[in-house]
C-alpha cells in the first residue's frame, strides 16, 4: 500500500519503518511531508494512504470523505505533551491556551456521553474506495 507519512525524523514514521524492518519488509513510502494539509490533499488526489491519529483527520472521517481502519496489532500509542518554560511569565494569551488545553485533556480522561472513537490511536486512513471520483479528481488536476 503506497503511503504518505510525516517527514523524518518523526516518531510515528520512525516507529512504522522500524516495525516494518523488524518484520523484514519495507514500507512503500511515496511522500514524506511536514504538513498535515499536504498529506490530506495528497490522499484526496491519489491512491496513497496514511497512518495518523484519528483526530488529525476527524472531520474527513466523520463526513465520510476518508475511511479509517483501526490498527490493532501492533497497537500504537502516542502521547502528546505540552510544556511551558521561559524565564519570563506567560502572556495572557499563552495562559488562556494552557488553561484550555488542560481543560480539554481532563475532559478526554473522563468522557461524558459518546466520544469520537479513541481519537488518539493511530488509524490507517485512505479515501473511500470510489475509483470514479478519484480518477475524475486526478483528471481535473492533470488537465
Amino acid at each position: 500500500m503506497p503511503l504518505a507519512l510525516p517527514v523524518r525524523p518523526n516518531s510515528l514514521t520512525n516507529l512504522l519503518t522500524g516495525l516494518a524492518a523488524s518484520q523484514h519488509f519495507e514500507l512503500d513510502i511515496r511522500l514524506e511531508a511536514n504538513s498535515t494539509s499536504l498529506i490530506g490533499e495528497t490522499i484526496r488526489a491519489s491512491d496513497l494512504a496514511t497512518i495518523s491519529p484519528a483526530h488529525v483527520f476527524f472531520r474527513e472521517i466523520a463526513s465520510g470523505e476518508f475511511s479509517a481502519v483501526r490498527i490493532v496489532r501492533p497497537t500504537i500509542e502516542q502521547t502528546t505533551w505540552m510544556s511551558v518554560g521561559s524565564p519570563r511569565p506567560l502572556s495572557a494569551a499563552a495562559e488562556i491556551v494552557t488553561r484550555l488545553i488542560s481543560k480539554l485533556a481532563l475532559q478526554r480522561r473522563a468522557p461524558i456521553g459518546p466520544q469520537p472513537a479513541e481519537m488518539d490511536r493511530p488509524l490507517a486512513l485512505r479515501p473511500p474506495v470510489v475509483r470514479a471520483a478519484v480518477l475524475s479528481r486526478c483528471a481535473i488536476l492533470d488537465g
